[in-house]
């Protein structure tokens, strides 16, 4: 099973902000009224529509650039000395 991960917040990828406003059609219909259909987000910041499949792409990415730098911060921890990593790959004595 994968491991959980936490919530991420959602960034405009074009002015970095995490501020959205919901955007609808209203429908009309005779004798029925309006009704809203949302069909979208909008950036509060900076106007731009968004692709919520590419943020979502964006911030995976960035998760996994992070767990990448994590690990490779760990390995770095349980290395072996330059001196004694050397002397293995030769077979000489420390």
């Amino acid at each position: 099973m994968p491991p959980q991960l936490d919530w991420m917040e959602l960034k405009c990828d074009s002015c970095n902000s995490p501020r959205f406003v919901q955007v609808f059609h209203l429908r009309y219909k005779r004798d029925g009224g309006t009704t809203p259909q949302p069909c979208g987000w909008m950036c509060k910041e900076c106007g731009a529509l968004v692709d919520t499949g590419r943020l979502i792409r964006m911030a995976e990415l960035q998760q996994k650039r992070q767990q990448a730098k994590e690990l490779e911060a760990e390995l770095a921890a349980e290395a072996p000395p330059k001196e004694a990593a050397s002397a293995i790959g030769t077979g000489r004595k420390q």
